[in-house]
């Protein structure tokens, strides 16, 4: 009797960072990765999901817009996490609506596993989540 996964089951439940400055944007993000069956926390800024405690528990993955308004740009962030003892094996995505010349500059020496352009679809973020389903 195999033990491997089949290709049916559902992928795990990932714990999942959102931020972006945009309600509207961060909301969309955060209902369509929960609708995925994830757990997700969303945050309005750099600031608010350093202050936030739930820092203190490993994500498994990042979604971080670069461009924030009123404070730090996502990049700090990013750098922050791979950094961070606890969140050293989260798999970090940048959102922008910029071109890649431009977020390949923000993100120079940056430890990012994809940067994804906006607008966003609900299958290409269950792609880059590891979900099947649509």
């Amino acid at each position: 009797m195999s033990t491997a996964p089949s290709s049916s089951q559902p992928a795990p439940r990932l714990r999942v960072m959102v931020v972006d400055d945009e309600d509207a944007v961060r909301m969309a993000i955060v209902l369509t990765v929960r609708h995925l069956g994830h757990e997700t926390i969303g945050f309005e800024s750099v600031e608010a999901a350093l202050r936030s405690d739930s820092l203190h528990q490993p994500f498994d993955v990042a979604l971080i817009d670069l461009r924030l308004k009123g404070g730090e740009g996502g990049d700090v962030l990013i750098r922050h996490l791979a950094r961070h003892a606890s969140q050293q094996n989260v798999r970090i995505f940048a959102l922008t609506g910029e071109t890649e010349e431009s977020a390949a500059r923000t993100l120079a020496g940056a430890q990012v596993e994809a940067v994804l352009r906006k607008p966003i679809t609900l299958a290409d973020i269950a792609h880059h989540l590891g979900n099947q389903r649509e």
